[in-house]
Formats: C-alpha cells, sequence, structure tokens
C-alpha cells in the first residue's frame, strides 16, 4: 500500500527523565547536532537518528527495559493526512498467520487474497527471521544478531519507504492484539548539521508529553469513546485484563485526547 498514514494517528514514543518536562520536539528523533550520541540499536545504526514509536505504551515500556514509571514520560505521534508514508511490513508473528490459516479452513473462508499473502509472507520468512533474532549480550557494544536489520534499514533508505513496521522480541503478544505488540522505526531521510529531519516534520506531528506518574495519578474522563484504547493485556497465560483500565491504557487515553501538532 503506497500511503498509510490515515492508520498512524496512535504512535506513541516514551522517554526517560523525570526532573524535565520533554517539549514535543524532545520527544521526537535525537536532533543531528547530538548524533554522536546514536547508539546502535536493531533497526539505527550509530551516527542516524531514527524516529522509533510503538503501537501502544506498554510496548514501549517494554522495549526500554521495563524502566521505573517515575523516570517516563510520553506523547503520542500522528501521522500527517495523505503524507505518502510506505512502510515495509514485518510485523506479522508466524502465529497470528496460522491462527488466520487455521480459521480460513476451520470455516471454509479461505480466498485467493488471503492464499497470496501466505505465499509472499513464505518468500520473506527467511529474512523476518534473520530481523528478529533476540540479542544474547544485552550490554555488548557489538551485537551480531543487528547486522541483517542494519543492511535493511539502509536497503529501504534506498527504495523510498519510510519505514519499517516490526513486531516485539521483548513479548510474547497474542494472536488477537498483534498491533499492540508492533513498533515502527523511521530513519531520518534528510540530514543538516542541527535540528529535525525536514522529510519527518513534514509527515508526524507530536502532542506534549506527559508525565506517566503524574498522569496516572489525576482522575481522567475521556472526551469521546474513539480515544479508548482496545484489545486485552496478558500478565501471563492466566491473568489478562481489558487494556484500557491498564495504566497504560489510561494514559494512552489521555493522549489520544490531546491535539499533535506541527513541530518548529
Amino acid at each position: 500500500q503506497n500511503d498509510i498514514s490515515q492508520y498512524l494517528t496512535k504512535l506513541y514514543r516514551v522517554r526517560l527523565g523525570n526532573r524535565h518536562a520533554f517539549q514535543p520536539q524532545e520527544m521526537f528523533h535525537i536532533p543531528f547536532e547530538q548524533r554522536q550520541i546514536v547508539d546502535s540499536q536493531r533497526y539505527s545504526i550509530n551516527g542516524l537518528p531514527c524516529l522509533y514509536v510503538g503501537a501502544s505504551s506498554y510496548v514501549c515500556w517494554e522495549e526500554l527495559g521495563r524502566p521505573s514509571f517515575e523516570d517516563v514520560q510520553i506523547s503520542r505521534v500522528e501521522a500527517k493526512p495523505n503524507t505518502g508514508i510506505r512502510v515495509l511490513d514485518l510485523g506479522f508473528r508466524p502465529d497470528y498467520l496460522k491462527g488466520h490459516y487455521d480459521n480460513a479452513i476451520n470455516a471454509n473462508t479461505m480466498t485467493r487474497d488471503f492464499g497470496k499473502m501466505l505465499h509472499a509472507y513464505v518468500y520473506i520468512w527467511p529474512l523476518l527471521a534473520l530481523c528478529s533474532i533476540k540479542t544474547k549480550y544485552k550490554n555488548a557494544k557489538f551485537k551480531v544478531e543487528y547486522i541483517i536489520p542494519h543492511f535493511l534499514l539502509q536497503w529501504i533508505r534506498n527504495q523510498k519507504f519510510d519505514g519499517i513496521r516490526y513486531f516485539s522480541v521483548e513479548t510474547l503478544g497474542t494472536l488477537r492484539d498483534l498491533g499492540t505488540y508492533t513498533n515502527f522505526v523511521f530513519p531520518a531521510q534528510e540530514l543538516s548539521p542541527s535540528g529535525l529531519c525536514r522529510t519527518l516534520r513534514n509527515k508526524f506531528k507530536v502532542t506534549e508529553s506527559v508525565s506517566w506518574t503524574f498522569g496516572n495519578a489525576i482522575k481522567y474522563t475521556f472526551r469521546n469513546t474513539n480515544s479508548l484504547p482496545g484489545g486485552t493485556l496478558f500478565l501471563n497465560s492466566e491473568v489478562s485484563a481489558m487494556y484500557q483500565f491498564t495504566q497504560f491504557g489510561k494514559i494512552e487515553t489521555m493522549l489520544n485526547d490531546m491535539t499533535a501538532r506541527d513541530l518548529p
């Protein structure tokens, strides 16, 4: 699909820092004048700023290694409409497709389009698997598991893709709530001596940041039902809760009611 901007309205960006209220531009990617602090991540190369966002505040928290909530600040990132955002979609786990395949077979509703998608998935599975290996040494300076994702990130920048959607390797996820457990990475495309990538700035808006501790300390009444997150959060195989009633759901409800604005 050539433009998925209409679907990217509820993405979340988390930063750690409890003594400084981050401005919206500080909740974007690391500015170019600080490129030297950009470390190697799964889909980012040393020195190349990237905008990392999650489809839920929960997956952001997990990706950061479950930090103390007292240190968490969070903003919502929203794509501007009709901006032609193209994403390489590696966000489907094999068990998700297997679940849909089994349901289609049992209900005798297998379609040609779904069959084509399965064939395509089989073709890209080796790449997806190589990009999804958990790191053996989390504190290592060099992670061999990141080599293929780094090549892929360089490839999409040359193929006019804006980013990659990928599933979290830090969470198990579920067949029903795939979106809760996925991440997006958007690498900077126009480099400059300072500031933020003009291309990304023209495609995304950001809300004010909210302190996690303060946001969950107040009683908040949502303004519209569209702001309520759906899905289920699973603590383990036996314990679960409706996502909207968790602290993650509460903070997202607040952010979904807030207005995302253009960055300066």
